[in-house]
């Protein structure tokens, strides 16, 4: 049975390349494989359409099979998809230097993977066409000079279509726009080139209807996000002669090639903003910028623990609905957590109706202490502005310590969660345990890093539960100058 294409699938690791080759037999195309570096070059005998390459292996890496590749084919004559793990800027430069087409991250969709190959083997066989074209001119250019300059001309476009290709993944979508229309104006023969936004797609055919005609001087095409436009790509040839069909051809691809910039843009956007739905934007920016950080582990940390819990809330469930339970607990913890974040604290959990939060992690603070301190304060101020409303009202109690602890990612695998471990927690959650509905207690390594500006009153040692020694404690009242000019 005739396939759309063979795809070669390099992987050490088993059950992604039966993965992968479930994916492509779904889609047409037939595979082979290989479980190394030295074994992937060795099928190249075999004249695969498409390379599908991890690039973390033993022995021979992903970049040096890319390398070793490209000394035998041009990325038009076998193009290269990278598929791996690894998601950092630099080793997505790494692969395009080396000499790759395309990148796609792990886990693979089915339908990004479809559209990556679609797309290379369309550059491929439009490649192919110019080739073939091009030993026709070059029969022709010993009588006619003029056509094989056109044949020169049809390469560097096609070589502006790999360049912008290899591109759509590392540039931001504006800058990739302003790339295209630089290079479509350098290597076109065009008296005007534009790359415009689309606000009102609606009308889009009505305005251009010559948009996909043959033959017309100008093309206006439509650069997609989701099937709608979302730019606008116009081109008029000089002289009013019409555009080649070779030309339309070259637009037509690159068209087709920019929509899926954007429409990569606008998922990863998408992606990006539910990361950080889920875990504390300092702690999603910390990972990010370097993907070694999200390993199981930690390392000894001072920082400034706050806990707080909603009192009374048990008794508050028993009388209400579960729905306006969840309203007014989000509420409540919404309170909380803002006032965390909006004085540099990271979240680290919550735990029905309690929150704990972490300063001076992952990001170094050197006031940490004076951080969670103002951030108590601020939970208690905007809790007790809410409940000037509230007919049972709510209040947080809150305690406070700051010392050494073990900070990291703990886990497994496939489910981490960044936190503290210690001592250092475990006082601190003793000490809110201990304060009454309103109050915020802090340990004496807290009180001692705060400035003279934060009012504390002395509570003595108080003794708590799990510890056989008693815990000196304040309790923070007040700052006697305003949050702003204490930090």
């Amino acid at each position: 049975m005739a396939t759309a294409g063979c795809i070669l699938i390099v992987d050490d690791e088993l059950p992604n390349r039966e993965l992968l080759e479930g994916m492509a037999e779904t889609l047409g195309y037939a595979s082979i494989t290989a479980d190394s570096g030295p074994e992937a070059l060795a099928r190249l005998e075999d004249n695969p359409d498409v390379l599908l390459l991890d690039l973390m292996m033993p022995g021979m890496d992903g970049f040096e099979v890319i390398r070793r590749v490209r000394e035998s084919a041009t990325a038009n004559e076998l193009p290269i998809i990278v598929v791996t793990a690894l998601n950092e800027r630099k080793d997505r430069l790494k692969a395009v230097e080396a000499g790759a087409n395309d990148y796609i991250t792990k886990p693979v969709e089915r339908a990004e993977l479809a559209v990556r190959v679609a797309a290379q083997l369309k550059i491929r066989r439009a490649q192919q066409l110019v080739e073939q074209q091009r030993d026709e001119l070059r029969a022709a250019a010993e009588t006619n000079a003029e056509l094989y300059e056109r044949e020169r001309g049809h390469s560097r476009k096609l070589h502006l279509l790999t360049r912008i290709a290899t591109e759509t993944g590392l540039l931001a979508v504006d800058d990739l726009m302003q790339n295209a229309a630089e290079m479509l104006e350098k290597e076109f023969p065009f008296e005007k080139v534009s790359l415009v936004r689309c606000n009102d797609a609606s009308t889009y055919a009505e305005d251009h209807p010559h948009s996909r005609a043959s033959g017309q001087n100008e093309r206006v095409l439509p650069i997609t996000c989701n099937r709608r436009p979302g730019w606008l790509l116009s081109v008029r040839a000089r002289d009013g002669q019409p555009i080649p069909d070779g030309d339309a051809v070259i637009l037509e691809l690159l068209a087709n090639q920019l929509s899926r910039a954007i429409e990569n843009a606008a998922l990863y956007d998408e992606l990006n903003r539910l990361f950080g739905t889920y875990v504390p934007a300092a702690v999603a920016q910390h990972v990010l910028e370097d993907a070694s950080r999200s390993r199981p582990g930690g390392k000894r940390q001072v920082v400034s623990v706050l806990f707080a819990d909603l009192r009374g809330f048990s008794a508050y469930a028993e009388d209400v609905a579960p729905e306006t339970l969840f309203e007014v607990l989000n509420t409540y913890l919404s309170i909380a957590s803002e006032a965390i974040v909006y004085h540099g604290g990271t979240l680290d959990k919550f735990m029905g109706d309690a929150v704990l939060a972490l300063f001076n992690a992952p990001e170094t603070q050197e006031d940490h202490a004076l951080r969670a301190a103002l951030a108590a304060l601020l939970i208690r101020e905007k809790t007790a502005l809410f409940n000037t409303n509230q007919a049972r009202p709510l209040r947080f109690s809150v305690g406070i310590n700051t010392g050494a602890a073990a900070v990291g990612h703990i886990g497994t695998s496939s489910l981490l969660n960044y936190t503290a471990i210690g001592d250092v927690v475990n006082v601190a959650r003793r000490l809110q345990e201990t304060a009454e509905p309103g109050q915020i207690l802090i340990s004496a390594a807290t009180c001692a890093m705060l400035p003279d500006g934060v009012r504390v009153d002395p509570m003595g040692n108080i003794s708590v539960k799990g510890r056989s020694e008693a815990v000196e404690t304040f309790r923070l009242t007040r700052t006697l100058t305003s949050s702003s000019a204490l930090l």
